[in-house]
C-alpha cells in the first residue's frame, strides 16, 4: 500500500507540471473537442508505456545512451525544433471557430492523426525519458523492488497520470463551452508561444 501511495504522489507531481503535453492536450481539446483530446492523451499513454518498458528492461543501455553528451544534444535539438514548429503552427494557423467545424464528423484518420501527435509530442520531450529513467534507477532498482512491487509502484504513477490527463480533457471541454471565439483564438496563440518557449529552452539548454 505504501508503494501505491508513493506512486500516486509521483504521478500527481508529474501531472501538476505545466509542460508541452499540457498545452497540446488543452489546445486540441478546446479547438477540436473531447475526442481529439482523448486521442492525444491515448498517444501520450502509449508513448509512456513504451518508455517505461524500455527503461525497465534496458535501463543500463538506455541510461548510457541518454546520458551521453551527443545524445542529449541530439534529443534537445530535435525536440526543440519540433516544439518550435508546433508552436509556430498554433500561433499562425487560421482556426475555424464555428460550431460546425467543432462538431465535425470524425473518422479513423482524424483519430489517428491526433494519436500520432500525442505519441510524437511525448516521445520527443526529453523530460519524459529523464523522469522514467530516474524512477527506475532511484526507486525501482536502487530499492530492489520485486516485479510485483514495481508493477504496483509504476502502475500507480501511470494510472494517476492517465486519470489527471483525462480530467484535463474534460475540464478543457467544459471551459470551451463558456469561451467566445476570440478567447479560443487567443488561447491558441498563447499555447503556441508556450510551446515555442519550451522548444527554445531545450535548444539553449543542450547547446549552452
Amino acid at each position: 500500500m505504501d508503494l501505491v501511495i508513493k506512486g500516486i504522489l509521483f504521478g500527481l507531481f508529474l501531472a501538476a507540471m505545466i509542460g508541452p503535453i499540457f498545452f497540446v492536450i488543452t489546445t486540441e481539446t478546446i479547438q477540436n473537442g473531447r475526442r481529439a483530446g482523448f486521442s492525444i492523451t491515448l498517444g501520450v499513454w502509449i508513448s509512456d508505456l513504451v518508455i517505461i518498458l524500455l527503461s525497465y528492461f534496458f535501463i543500463r543501455q538506455l541510461s548510457e545512451y541518454i546520458n551521453h553528451p551527443n545524445a542529449k544534444i541530439i534529443l534537445g535539438i530535435v525536440g526543440g525544433i519540433i516544439f518550435i514548429g508546433i508552436g509556430l503552427i498554433s500561433l499562425l494557423k487560421k482556426i475555424k471557430l464555428d460550431e460546425e467545424a467543432y462538431t465535425q464528423k470524425w473518422g479513423l484518420k482524424s483519430m489517428s492523426d491526433f494519436l500520432i501527435k500525442g505519441i510524437l509530442v511525448n516521445t520527443i520531450n526529453p523530460f519524459t525519458f529523464f523522469f522514467w529513467l530516474t524512477v527506475m534507477s532511484t526507486k525501482v532498482f536502487a530499492l530492489g523492488l520485486s516485479p510485483k512491487e514495481t508493477f504496483l509502484f509504476v502502475g500507480a504513477i501511470f494510472l494517476t497520470v492517465a486519470v489527471t490527463d483525462s480530467i484535463k480533457v474534460i475540464l478543457a471541454h467544459e471551459i470551451r463551452q463558456f469561451m467566445k471565439p476570440l478567447h479560443i483564438l487567443w488561447f491558441s496563440r498563447i499555447a503556441g508561444v508556450g510551446l515555442m518557449a519550451f522548444g527554445i529552452y531545450f535548444l539553449v539548454y543542450v547547446l549552452i
